[in-house]
């Protein structure tokens, strides 16, 4: 009598009985189906057997291994384990057990690389559970007409007895899953509730990954970015970290990932583990901080608040080098000038810093930029080269045009490092914090 070894997770005991009882049925005295996690009386691992000797002695005599695949057994390591031990003692041994993942609950996309490369059977479509009986067929001196009968008796109770079992797992992800997804968040940007975003994804994860490991479930990619980006833009930058982890665990080359990763580190005032995180992008990509400037950002921001630190001169340089490469690759970046500039300043250079700023006002004045962030910008590159008034006209415009609080706190910080840069009064750096909170006093207009 031929078997299968039917690997499963312990959560999918009710799926791998259905299964069972499908395949027995079909083939009655034919084929015997065996698992690790049946009773020792039913063919089962004893307590206290070598594990290994029994998969051994399984797959000798198994034409088949089945493994079940839901959303509770995905990310599960005994899975992988169990059909890594099956193929490898079947290349040992010469006797191939074909092996055929049987996914439910699940997109092909979702099945794990290991098994990515077989054909996989969807456990709760008539059709594909039709031509996993019938490749078993051909092991079995079963005739056609009786296994034609065998096929319309059995299928039907076992899709019923799979839906039974399968009614609180989880839907798969699907590609419009995904999508719904991502427009409900669109939906909390676009209606100003941000700070409730944590409720859209409690009620994700319960949705598509239940259990005691629900929040270091990854799902998707695009997901998990979106969610890390809106809890960095919120101040919660260690609930962004987890997302961004989540999000390389599924593309760990994705040196943007990386880049948010390390800027949400440095929010949670982690330097080292921004430095691991940049160390790990530049392996990729070793040229990085000079063609992207937001790299080159992320270097430049890592060294600053280590020169907060440390006080050390060489931190503040390296800070400042980093948003020159940046400005080298991208003469038109006046976000980079502005920094060059300022950090120039403190570094006692002060006609490089003027470089910088002319250099920044340029950009501004080539490329049109009108927002937020090049008004703030222009208003500090004036501020730097001491031309106040054109300075204060640039930086009034920047509350008119709304930027999020997080934005102000950054502008306002940039304003503060320049002051200090210049050695300015406090009388002139209330006025531009005043200036740009929109309450300047009518005498300076």
């Amino acid at each position: 009598m031929d078997s299968v070894f039917l690997s499963h997770s312990h959560a999918d005991h009710e799926v791998a009985r259905a299964f069972k009882k499908l395949i027995e049925d079909c083939f009655p005295g034919h084929i015997e189906v065996k698992a690790s996690s049946s009773a020792p009386s039913e063919g089962g691992i004893a307590v206290g057997s070598n594990w290994l000797d029994w998969i051994h002695n399984q797959v000798r005599g198994s034409k088949f291994t089945a493994v079940l695949l839901t959303p509770n057994s995905i990310n599960k390591p005994w899975i992988m384990w169990e059909t890594g031990a099956v193929s490898g003692i079947s290349l040992a041994t010469r006797e191939p057990s074909s092996v055929m993942p049987i996914i439910y609950r699940l997109s092909m996309e979702q099945v794990p690389s290991p098994l990515q490369y077989l054909q996989a059977a969807r456990g709760e479509d008539r059709e594909s559970m039709k031509r996993v009986l019938e490749t078993m067929k051909r092991s079995t001196p079963l005739r056609d007409d009786q296994f034609r009968q065998f096929i319309e008796m059995c299928i039907p109770p076992y899709l019923d007895n799979v839906a039974c079992a399968l009614i609180e797992t989880p839907p798969p992800l699907t590609e419009s899953a995904v999508h719904d997804w991502l427009d409900r968040i669109a939906y909390f940007e676009q209606t100003d509730r941000r700070s409730e975003i944590g409720q859209l994804h409690r009620a994700m994860v319960s949705v598509f990954a239940p259990g005691d490991n629900a929040f270091k479930t990854p799902l998707d990619v695009r997901l998990h970015r979106r969610l890390g980006d809106i809890y960095l833009f919120g101040k919660r930058s260690e609930d962004a970290v987890k997302q961004y982890d989540l999000a390389l665990q599924l593309s760990p080359r994705d040196i943007f990932l990386l880049h948010k990763k390390g800027l949400a580190l440095l929010e949670t005032g982690d330097e080292p583990g921004a430095q691991k995180t940049l160390e790990r992008l530049l392996e990729i990509d070793p040229n990085a901080t000079r063609w992207s400037t937001e790299i080159a950002g992320m270097k430049g921001r890592l060294f600053w608040q280590k020169y907060q630190t440390t006080g050390s001169k060489s931190d503040l340089r390296a800070a400042r080098d980093a948003y020159a490469d940046g400005l080298d690759f991208n003469a038109d970046s006046h976000y980079m000038a502005d920094n060059v500039g300022q950090l120039s300043l403190l570094l006692g250079e002060p006609d490089r810093a003027r470089d910088a700023f002319e250099k920044g006002l340029a950009a501004i004045e080539k490329t049109g930029d009108r927002g937020y962030w090049a008004m703030a910008t222009k208003a500090s590159c004036h501020f730097g080269l001491r031309n106040s008034k054109a300075g204060l006209a640039a930086l009034r415009q920047v509350p008119t045009l709304h930027p999020e609080p997080a934005a102000l706190n950054s502008i306002e910080r940039g304003l503060r490092r320049l002051h200090l840069g210049l050695r300015g009064t406090d009388e002139e750096l209330n006025l531009w914090l005043n200036t740009l909170a929109g309450t300047e006093p009518q005498s300076t207009q």
